[in-house]
């Protein structure tokens, strides 16, 4: 199940330099595709207010919102 970013919070931005992507490529990440964004595309996620989140992190408020939302994110 894919989530929006808008959803999570998250902006998607650069990890070499941390400017915000402005015309990202993808609209939605799951739990098995944040690593990829982080380890492969070089994207890290942070919020409004400028807080970059790790890969744990990230993946953290994902199944933080599998679990609100009643959604069966296991293998």
């Amino acid at each position: 199940m894919s989530i929006s970013f808008e959803d999570l919070g998250f902006i998607q931005c650069y990890a070499n330099t941390g400017r915000k992507i402005i015309k990202p490529i993808f609209a939605k990440v799951n739990l098995y595709s944040a690593f990829k964004f982080y380890i492969n595309l070089g994207i890290v996620f942070r919020d409004k207010n400028k807080k970059y989140y790790t890969l744990e992190e990230a993946e953290h408020k994902i199944i933080e919102y599998y679990k609100e939302h009643n959604i069966n994110y296991g293998i």
